[in-house]
């Protein structure tokens, strides 16, 4: 595939849409599910036109993650920037992965293991993440949130691994991706708390479940 930053500026335009539509239809449907036909017919160009910016599908989920990674990030890198304290940026990504994974057909995440490019994009993207998250876990314990002396790369390390274990047993078949994600947080991150931590964490614990008990209660109610 041309690389994006060589095209001109209506091609560029153009693959933008396209990766927009795209990494839509993936979360609404699934990867597979989605054929490059069905993204040109969305888009109403030819899927001529379509090959002409992505030589093939793979290629096109590839952009479409980097596309998405990116955009999480720099969102990320914003809120901490202004954000109190490690438990604040904490919370805030729980919340934005949670209104990801409501927005997402979980046949999205099985999809994924099915395209072998895509598994090593997410390992590399995994390996360049680890610093930051030791990081992170440093500047919390420097605020007091996290326990000090604790082997904070060995911790992320077991998370990373119960990640990729939660993705080969098919977890996401059995519970909802919401709730391996909620208690994975809360099982991960209550263990690395101090007093001060737990005490936003609790805090927010309470919040988000009376929210989630009242989505139901509402939902109910419309059936």
């Amino acid at each position: 595939m041309q690389e994006l930053k060589n095209m001109t500026e209506g091609r560029h335009a153009l693959a933008d849409r396209i990766i927009d539509e795209a990494m839509t239809s993936f979360m609404r449907h699934g990867i597979r599910a989605v054929k490059m036909d069905d993204i040109a017919s969305a888009l109403s160009i030819s899927k001529r036109t379509l090959y002409e910016v992505f030589e093939n599908k793979e290629e096109l989920v590839i952009e479409c993650f980097k596309r998405f990674q990116n955009h999480k990030m720099f969102d990320m890198r914003n809120y901490a920037e202004k954000a109190d304290n490690v438990m604040d940026i904490l919370i805030y990504n729980f919340k934005q992965k949670v209104d990801e994974i409501r927005q997402t057909n979980p046949v999205f995440y099985s999809d994924i293991e099915k395209y072998p490019a895509l598994c090593s994009f997410f390992r590399n993207l995994q390996a360049e993440h680890h610093s930051m998250f030791i990081s992170f876990m440093k500047r919390g314990v420097a605020e007091g949130y996290f326990l000090d002396k604790l082997n904070y790369d060995f911790i992320v390390s077991v998370l990373n691994a119960s990640n990729q274990l939660i993705m080969e047993t098919q977890l996401y078949k059995q519970y909802s991706m919401e709730t391996i994600f909620f208690n994975m947080i809360f099982i991960s991150i209550r263990g690395l708390c101090t007093k001060k931590g737990l005490d936003e964490l609790d805090r927010f614990y309470h919040e988000y479940t009376r929210e989630h008990k009242a989505q139901i209660n509402a939902g109910d109610r419309h059936k």
